[in-house]
């Protein structure tokens, strides 16, 4: 009985690690002046959709989960997370404009493969 709750375990480990992707520790240290976000920092994190396979990149920070990328903005309500715009960082060079999110959603996207 115990290798078979062994062997069952170790399966639904494995479906869970596939469908999690992986997570990391980000600051606005490790992006400098391109950190896009008014926290200064947070858990980026790779979920796979589970309908699509798409990498829905989300941020934890301050304890909310927050949408990054368009796939998970699209699950964002079924999921509970926040909308990124609540953190999104205006950019200072350009005035009535919000930073750059690609160096943070490039990132996310490397986890998605862990």
């Amino acid at each position: 009985m115990k290798t078979i709750f062994g062997g069952s375990l170790f399966f639904l480990l494995l479906a869970f690690g596939a469908a999690r992707g992986g997570t990391i520790q980000v600051t606005e240290k490790d992006f400098e002046e391109r950190w896009p976000f008014t926290v200064h920092g947070g858990t980026l994190s790779c979920v796979k959709a589970e309908d699509t396979g798409a990498g829905m990149i989300t941020l934890t920070a301050d304890g909310n989960i927050y949408a990054v990328n368009g796939p998970a903005a699209e699950q964002a309500e079924a999921k509970g997370w926040r909308p990124i715009a609540e953190i999104w960082k205006g950019n200072p060079n350009s005035p009535g404009t919000k930073m750059n999110l690609g160096p943070v959603i490039v990132k996310g996207l490397s986890l998605c493969n862990k």
